[in-house]
């Protein structure tokens, strides 16, 4: 047998698998179109058959799942015959199936298959189901395209945070400015209780303060003060009870 009649006949055993299959939807047809050994891979996250188990339970899962026929179109084939009683063909079909009252669509699905030759008929050794990644575009061995973008949004989310950040930093440093306070050690005279400055000159104790903090000065007399100045308006009253009045501080 030359090549193109093994290449002729792996693909009348392709078409076959993909009517008995997905046209007519027949477990027993189906299972007696694949080797006792035959392994695979479909597109689901526990689609994998390495035992005939495996393969028998996947292919009564998916039959149970969806009874009725799916309509498939093969959109390109090539049928490689490696030797006479091997071949491997691969596919690309559009599939569409209808899964619980809604139509499911597997666009551009890649199926792969090994044929193997016994007793004279052709059967499934393995088999590849496959569905391109949505995250490729035209042309692009890796997703150039969805990284860049990926990039773009992301330069633009770390300049939207830069800019939240500068926003927050000028007004922490506005709020920082509005609040003076006075630490260290402060040079007061033990008299008349002036303070020097850090150029040197002493200055009234409410004048400093209203210089390096938010104090305001309300003036008054306190109860001694006022019995010394005033003796004849002060009276006696309850402890803290003082004359008192408001100024500017001069």
């Amino acid at each position: 047998m030359n090549a193109a009649e093994v290449r002729n006949e792996i693909e009348d055993a392709f078409r076959r698998y993909l009517e008995v299959y997905w046209g007519r939807r027949s477990v027993e047809q189906t299972l007696q179109m694949v080797t006792a050994q035959t392994t695979g891979f479909g597109t689901g996250r526990d689609e994998v058959a390495l035992t005939e188990h495996d393969m028998v339970r996947l292919y009564r899962r998916d039959l149970e799942e969806v009874p009725s026929p799916v309509s498939y179109e093969v959109l390109r084939v090539a049928v490689v015959p490696l030797t006479e009683e091997m071949g491997v063909v691969a596919a690309v079909l559009n599939m569409r199936a209808t899964v619980a009252d809604q139509e499911v669509a597997f666009l551009g699905m890649r199926l792969s298959l090994v044929f193997v030759r016994g007793g004279g008929t052709w059967r499934i050794a393995h088999m590849h189901l496959s569905l391109p990644t949505a995250h490729h575009t035209e042309g692009e061995a890796y997703p150039t395209m969805q990284m860049e973008r990926r990039a773009v949004a992301l330069r633009r989310l770390v300049a939207r945070k830069t800019e939240e950040l500068r926003h927050a930093n000028e007004e922490l440093r506005n709020r920082l400015a509005e609040i003076r306070t006075l630490h260290g050690l402060l040079p007061i005279c033990a008299r008349c209780k002036r303070i020097r400055d850090d150029q040197g000159y002493w200055t009234q104790l409410e004048a400093y303060l209203t210089q390096h903090s938010e104090a305001k000065f309300s003036h008054s007399l306190c109860p001694s003060c006022a019995a010394a100045l005033f003796p004849d308006l002060a009276k006696p009253g309850p402890p803290g009870e003082h004359l008192h009045g408001t100024g500017s501080g001069r």
